[in-house]
């Protein structure tokens, strides 16, 4: 479908839109379209305001044509204003720019025919411009006045015009030729015009209407409806139906009061499709289409704007007279007598002024005696006779003092026997018989004391068969009267509310009952078969019962009307989809004439029909596979590096990997007539052993962790009617298996394994004696090493001992000196020894911390425990230790870390290598030296310095340091003693954080220690 806003493609239950894309490749060119083409060979061409395109179905886009500038193998012009193919089923295009394009599918290239050098600047519409005629000849509608033929061979154009015809004013025209060659146009401004080859004569039909011409002159497409006649698509004019041979004109349009009519006037374009269905465009109604499958009941409806129309939708009763017409009785507009012979209907309704009218609108039921008089049972109105004679009503209601007068005003249903008695049903009272010339002369009413009574005061229907028995259906069973003793035989079921029954002519007894669906008897009564909606039919509340003349079983229900064929027990349901009135119809309001017509009322109007003229829709539908999808979302098709380059409507066959193991495919068989009513099936085959069957309201299938391997998906369906499309489409699924469960895996695995288990023997065989060479070097080395580590370690203990001994004499020594200061009582010489000795003792104590922490870590039991940590508190922490050892020297300790600088660390370490490095600083400086510390942060680490203006270091010395083995126990600037343990511990501690550790220094200029420790910006 073409619009001024894009391409829509409708799959008779969804529409796909395509829209124009910028710089999207395979979009289509324009969202303006003007006409759409379908060729033999089924390709589908497109024709924009920017360019002509080709749908490609397996890759669902377009291949855009346009022109190409000094190009003469492009389009003359983008905007496109038909196509048409001539006999040889050469593709030609014509444009707006007055050329006629010729296809070339093997160069995808066209040849150009100028046949104007007009450029109009008319606004495009939607047209077919031209068209060929049985000889091959191309006839284009020119945009200048006159059309034009064009002979393929010779490649001529030849002009025809008839000024006097009004053919000289510039419009687009569209064009149809009919299977006599007469060519008929339509133009956008001057009306309908024909012109005869044969006489060379244009003809102009007008457009002032009144049935002999356009009732408008924009006509925009012509479209035959048969040989005879002619749908000309008139905008603002509807419809206008031509006929050929009176020349005549019939207009179809607008009306509001017609639901089932146009919805618009603004009529474009017309298609017709393969189902004959005839798809209508309008300039603001969108789509309206009709379906003469819709067609199959004449439908009898209220229309307000005629007065000879139905006088009211609900239609409660029927009945055929003895001149074959038919009447009507309405819920609330009295009686209406159709006449089939010329499609009138006359109306009696009640006039309060009028006492030989109708005594009442709300009509029960009919019946017509022996003399042709029509009795008429109303609802609280009583009961009516009319005389054809004098066109009058006779009026009967109750009366106390007339014994023989009806019972109630109130009338259900009546019946005259072949006694030409009247039986009528008095609602909630009973039965009065009566008397055409006399009046009631018995009363039947339900008496559970006697025997042989009527079951109940409602009877609903009655029935005579051929052997003159009176049936009665009521609200407590089905009634058959016994003439002889004047009483009720009672036949009973599984609901006694029976409110419809036929005898057929087998003689079985067919029952219809309000909630329990129909039961056939046999003469007796006895049950021989139920139908319900748990075997066959669509609705279990019966409202009428009849018989066709090849015997089929009709029924009217709350669910359409259904005929059962009892040969075969098939059932054929029809809805309104197919055309009644509606899906409920009322009790008992039903009619099979004389003639064989069957009548059935409802709600919303009348129909009627033939049954031998219903014929089921034998178009088999097409089957597609709409859509398919990988874990329910739809896959991509067609783009660069895609898995799937076909759509899978066009597809054959796909493949899927092992994991792809949710999938799922859409289906749809295309039918426009009730496609709700399309049934499907499906199956997977090598999956699945039987078909899975569904209806169109589930039209997909998902399937889940299917075995590698081949299956084929098939799918089939029919239309409305039930006609199957048994070949339908398949597709073919390949599911790849994983690479381990592959056949060339399972060849190469054995003989890989077997490799392997050759490789590891031979490689172990050769690491077994590398390992035992290995195994000796390793033994000689480490018996070296483990030599050199005790004489490193024997070195190092000597070195702790000789370093413990020396405070140990201090404290010794100055003790003993303490002792004799306070016997001679010189406090001042016993302060000064107690300083000595604490110095020694603090020492002592450092060295023993240094000491354990070195023996913890060689032990493996100091745990590393690494966290956040505010580097400046550290510092300031350490600084407070180090603060009287660096007073005592007069040393300044400075720190420009950064308060915020955040280190991730683990604190104790940290401690320690900070201490170690500050004491050291402080030690070998000088008195009224600097000692300071600082940190940067380098990207994702931080480094850490210690500095100070003291001794300095040699490269020598330099090079033992953090070594075990060297014996660095250097003295500081006033004679402080040292291990040079602390920076081995330094060193093990840094290597723990993954950091490093170096100095810096000369001798004299001073030295800086420096190390790295991971950085935390506060994200960790």
């Amino acid at each position: 479908m073409g619009t001024d806003v894009g391409l829509d493609k409708y799959d008779s239950y969804q529409v796909k839109k395509y829209r124009h894309i910028n710089n999207m490749p395979g979009s289509i060119s324009s969202d303006i379209l003007t006409c759409i083409y379908e060729d033999r060979y089924n390709k589908l061409w497109i024709g924009t305001y920017d360019g002509l395109n080709l749908y490609e179905s397996s890759r669902d886009n377009f291949r855009v044509f346009k022109n190409i500038r000094g190009d003469n193998k492009s389009l003359n012009s983008n905007c496109i204003t038909g196509m048409v193919e001539d006999k040889k089923g050469i593709l030609w295009i014509v444009t707006d720019g007055c050329c006629l394009n010729k296809w070339d599918p093997v160069n995808h290239s066209f040849t150009r025919f100028q046949f104007e050098l007009l450029r109009d600047g008319l606004s495009v519409r939607p047209s077919r411009m031209a068209a060929v005629d049985s000889k091959g000849y191309i006839w284009i509608g020119s945009i200048s006045s006159g059309i034009t033929r064009f002979d393929p061979e010779t490649g001529l154009f030849t002009k025809f015009n008839d000024p006097t015809e009004g053919f000289s004013t510039y419009s687009y025209k569209s064009l149809f030729i009919d299977k006599q060659d007469k060519i008929w146009i339509a133009t956008d401004g001057i009306g309908f015009f024909s012109y005869d080859p044969s006489t060379n004569k244009f003809e102009h039909f007008g457009f002032e209407g009144k049935g002999k011409g356009t009732n408008l002159n924009f006509v925009l497409d012509i479209i035959p409806e048969d040989d005879r006649f002619l749908l000309l698509a008139v905008d603002q004019g509807g419809i206008n139906r031509f006929d050929k041979v009176t020349k005549t004109f019939d207009y179809i349009m607008y009306d509001n009061s017609n639901t089932d009519g146009l919805n618009n006037n603004g009529i474009w374009c017309f298609h017709r499709d393969r189902q004959g269905i005839l798809w209508i465009g309008t300039s603001g109604g969108g789509i309206n289409y009709y379906n003469p499958q819709k067609e199959r009941f004449n439908l009898f409806t209220h229309n307000s704007n005629n007065p000879k129309s139905l006088s009211y939708n609900f239609c409660s009763s029927l009945y055929e007279d003895h001149e074959g017409l038919i009447w009507i009785g309405t819920d609330g507009g009295g009686v209406n007598v159709y006449d089939p012979k010329t499609g009138k209907f006359e109306i009696y309704k009640n006039e309060p002024s009028n006492p030989n009218s109708i005594s009442g609108n709300v009509i029960r039921g009919f019946a017509e005696d022996k003399d042709h008089n029509m009795w008429i049972g109303t609802w609280e109105s009583g009961l009516n006779r009319f005389n054809r004679k004098t066109g009058k009503f006779t009026r009967y209601m109750p009366d106390e003092d007339n014994p023989y007068s009806i019972s109630n005003k109130t009338i259900w249903n009546l019946f005259i026997d072949h006694n030409n008695t009247l039986w009528i049903s008095i609602y909630n009272i009973g039965i009065d018989v009566f008397d055409i010339n006399k009046g009631v002369i018995k009363r039947y009413r339900p008496d559970p004391e006697k025997p042989g009574s009527i079951s109940s005061s409602n009877s609903w229907f009655f029935f005579e068969d051929t052997e003159n028995n009176m049936w009665i259906c009521t609200q407590s069973g089905l009634n058959l009267f016994d003439k002889p003793s004047d009483s009720f035989k009672v036949l009973h079921f599984p609901d006694n509310d029976i409110g419809s029954f036929f005898r057929d002519k087998k003689g079985y007894l067919w029952v219809g009952s309000s909630t329990k669906g129909m039961f056939m008897c046999d003469k007796d009564g006895t049950i021989l078969k139920t139908y319900d909606v748990s075997n066959i039919l669509p609705n279990n509340r019966i409202h009428a019962i009849t018989q066709d003349n090849k015997g089929d079983i009709w029924i009217s229900s709350n669910f359409g009307l259904s005929r059962l064929n009892t040969d075969i027990q098939s059932i054929r349901t029809y809805t309104k989809e197919d055309g009644l009135q509606g899906d409920q119809f009322y009790q008992q309001s039903f009619l099979k004439t004389r003639a064989g017509e069957f009548y059935f009322g409802g709600y919303s109007g009348l129909n009627s029909f033939f049954p031998d003229s219903l014929k089921d829709n034998d178009f088999i539908p097409h089957v597609y596979i709409t859509d398919f999808q990988i874990f329910n979302k739809p896959v991509v098709y067609a783009v660069p590096g895609a898995q799937f380059q076909t759509h899978i409507s066009e597809a054959k066959e796909i493949k899927l990997n092992w994991d792809q193991s949710v999938f799922s495919f859409s289906f749809a068989a295309i039918n426009f007539t009730h496609p709700k009513k399309n049934q499907y099936a499906y199956i997977m085959e090598r999956f699945e052993k039987d078909w899975n069957y569904t209806d169109a309201s589930r039209r997909y299938v998902t399937y889940t962790n299917l075995d590698p391997g081949e299956y084929t998906f098939r799918v089939r369906a029919t239309n409305n009617d039930g006609v199957w499309n048994d070949e339908g489409t398949s597709l073919k699924i390949i599911i790849l298996p994983p690479w381990w469960k592959t056949i060339w895996f399972k060849i190469a695995a054995p003989s890989l394994i077997l490799f392997v288990i050759f490789l590891f023997f031979r490689s172990r065989v050769r690491q077994l004696k590398n390992q035992k060479i290995l195994l000796e070097k390793t033994v000689e080395l480490k018996t070296a090493e483990l030599n050199e580590l005790n004489t490193s370690k024997d070195k190092f203990f000597s070195i702790i001992a000789h370093d413990l001994k020396n405070p140990f004499n201090t404290i010794i020594g100055f003790s003993e000196m303490m002792k004799e200061s306070m016997r001679l009582n010189d406090i001042g010489t016993f302060y000064e020894y107690s300083v000595m000795i604490n110095t020694a003792a603090v020492q002592t104590l450092r060295l023993l911390e240094n000491l354990l922490e070195w023996a913890n870590s060689q032990r493996g039991k100091l745990i590393f425990t690494p966290i956040l940590i505010n580097l400046n508190e550290i510092i300031k922490d350490e600084f407070s230790i180090a603060e009287e050892m660096a007073m005592s020297k007069n040393i300044e300790l400075t720190s420009d870390v950064d308060n915020s600088l955040m280190i991730f660390a683990d604190k104790n370490m940290i401690r320690a290598i900070l201490r170690n490095l500050i004491s050291n600083a402080v030690k070998f400086t000088s008195r009224g030296g600097k000692v300071s510390v600082g940190a940067k942060n380098r990207q994702k680490i931080v480094e850490i310095s210690v500095s100070d203006n003291g001794i300095g270091m040699s490269d020598e010395t330099i090079s033992k340091l953090f070594r075990l083995d060297a014996n660095l126990s250097t003295r500081g600037t006033e004679n402080e003693k040292g291990t040079g343990l602390g920076l081995y511990l330094c060193r093990e501690f840094v290597d723990k954080h993954g950091g490093r550790i170096w100095v810096e220094s000369k001798p004299g200029a001073g030295s800086t220690f420096k190390l790295t420790l991971p950085y935390s910006n506060g994200s960790q």
